[in-house]
């Protein structure tokens, strides 16, 4: 599931969760599903973050910088 799609998903199920009375049982369990995508979200951006400070962390021709030339 791609970030996009998830944050969409979420947004719906906040919509649904509008429906119920705070603190109920529905609300609860909603939010706890909620909780548990953000979550989600939250370690997919931090990996993208990491694949692209992979990216731009690559091989500049400095080899002194990494030693990955020698």
């Amino acid at each position: 599931m791609s970030i996009r799609e998830l944050e969409e998903e979420i947004i719906e199920i906040e919509k649904v969760k509008e429906h119920y009375k705070s603190g109920s049982i529905e609300w609860n369990n909603i939010d706890a599903i909620i909780t548990e995508k953000k979550r989600k979200l939250s370690r997919l951006k931090k990996r993208e973050d990491g694949e692209e400070d992979d990216v731009l962390g690559g091989c500049v021709g400095d080899c002194s910088r990494c030693g990955g030339c020698t």
